[in-house]
């Protein structure tokens, strides 16, 4: 309801500043217009508080899609560094077992060797 209130007051008090004309200066024979900002007759306290304040949102907005930019980037590097171990541990793992698998086989032959060995002494 505050805030309502707030807002009414603004626009009643930026009402008059909207309609003013701008002041037209004769410079041999051309008019030329001088813009309010820089004509001191015509600043409004308000109304720079009110832009100083609109620049600042626009800069804090501009920072924080600047921050969430880098953690975006950050998180993309992360995830993907973490795939490539993962890549990496998965290729790991397969050499791995085919090497296991390849020291099962051999040991099966030799325990077979063996026992053909023991078989042929015993015969």
């Amino acid at each position: 309801m505050r805030l309502a209130r707030r807002t009414i007051f603004v626009d009643a008090a930026l009402k008059p500043y909207a309609l003013m004309p701008v002041p037209v200066v004769e410079v041999k024979d051309a008019p030329v217009e001088i813009p309010p900002e820089k004509d001191e007759r015509w600043r409004c306290p308000m109304l720079d508080q009110l832009l100083r304040e609109l620049i600042a949102q626009e800069r804090q907005e501009e920072e924080r899609q600047v921050q969430e930019r880098r953690m975006r980037e950050q998180l993309d590097q992360e995830r993907r560094q973490f795939t490539e171990a993962a890549i990496k541990m998965g290729k790991e793992r397969a050499a791995l077992r085919a090497e296991r698998e390849a020291f099962e086989e051999e040991k099966r032959s030799l325990q077979t060797q063996a026992l053909l060995f023991s078989l042929s002494e015993t015969s």
